[in-house]
């Protein structure tokens, strides 16, 4: 997602998410896309890992 402020007219959109998508895609091959989300998806299933991990000790310690 882009962080841009949103000053569209109810029920139209900005181009700028768009061009930013075709940026992405037009300077990366392929191979390449699918390298860095399977990085994020690693990043992701660590972070979810470590989360439960301490949720676990939270709960162990009476801690919300």
């Amino acid at each position: 997602m882009v962080s841009s402020p949103d000053s569209t007219f109810v029920g139209s959109r900005s181009g700028f998410a768009s061009l930013a998508v075709w940026n992405h895609l037009a300077q990366f091959s392929e191979e390449q896309q699918v390298r860095q989300a399977a990085a994020v998806l690693r990043i992701a299933e660590y972070t979810a890992e470590r989360l439960r991990s301490l949720s676990v000790r939270l709960r162990e310690r009476d801690e919300p």
